[in-house]
């Protein structure tokens, strides 16, 4: 977590606020709001990542191991 999801998290803590956070960051003392609660869709985003070319081999590794890990959580809804 960031400071700034920190901070979030904090004032969703104190009842002050309602926040879109990554599912990831809910623990058991949050509740997920939805539709029903009233709210609309927050909507979807897409990430890209580009790989020069000529990347070395260690840059190429690290960009494999991002791929699978974001390929895991799509398929699972888990980081993990």
């Amino acid at each position: 977590m960031s400071a700034h999801t920190t901070g979030q998290r904090s004032a969703i803590m104190a009842d002050l606020a309602v926040a879109p956070l990554p599912k990831s960051f809910l623990g058991n003392d949050m509740v997920e709001l939805s539709g029903e609660d009233g709210l609309p869709e927050i909507g979807t985003y897409s990430l890209a990542m580009f790989v020069a070319t000529d990347a070395t081999a260690p840059v190429k590794a690290a960009a494999d191991h991002i791929r699978a890990t974001f390929e895991l959580y799509s398929s699972t809804g888990r980081w993990v």
